[in-house]
């Protein structure tokens, strides 16, 4: 069965996952790292598994779903990727299906690249947002070293109006002494 993932070239902030449909011995011998710790494929599995071998592998776990045994997929999902535990819960029945292996791809796989992905390897079981910084505001600080003018030395001189004319024309004078250094060594 070939399944089709859409994924449009402005995606940002989703997490995709797939089934894999090959056996764990299958996948493991196209492990080319040999290293069966190692939830981020090499760029040869990725292309294997794909049909696409332009992906970014850093944007990619492959999990072997043994390996979670008593925390679950749902769980990895909630905890290792902060994915809303609501989202996951609509889907628990269809990720709880998943045997073997399942592939993550991130957004960041696909460089910004719209695709769709036609494999027979991958079965498209769920997409999810991922969370971004919260750049809400907090309480602000009430701490006196936090007002402004209250470190040492934090106390600055106001600029005179004196000031400011001296040393506006001392830059104009070194900017004229400059030219006309430049203007006697290019004649």
């Amino acid at each position: 069965m070939t399944a089709d993932l859409s994924v449009e070239g402005h995606e940002r902030g989703r997490l995709h996952v797939l089934a894999v449909n090959l056996p764990e011995t299958a996948v493991q011998a196209r492990h080319i790292t040999g290293d069966a710790d190692t939830l981020q494929p090499d760029a040869g599995l990725l292309a294997d598994l794909t049909g696409a071998d332009d992906l970014d592998p850093a944007g990619a776990e492959l999990i072997r779903i043994a390996d979670l045994e008593g925390f679950g997929l749902s769980g990895y999902l909630t905890e290792g990727h902060g994915i809303d535990a609501v989202a996951v819960a609509a889907q628990r029945g269809r990720l709880d299906r998943i045997e073997g292996y399942a592939l993550l791809l991130r957004s960041q796989a696909f460089g910004g690249r719209g695709r769709t992905l036609r494999t027979a390897y991958l079965t498209p079981i769920a997409s999810f947002d991922q969370p971004g910084a919260d750049w809400t505001p907090g309480a602000p600080i009430e701490a006196e070293s936090a007002r402004p003018f209250t470190g040492p030395g934090a106390s600055p001189a106001p600029a005179t109006p004196r000031a400011a004319r001296i040393g506006s024309a001392l830059v104009a004078g070194v900017l004229v002494v400059l030219a006309v250094l430049i203007w006697s060594l290019l004649e």
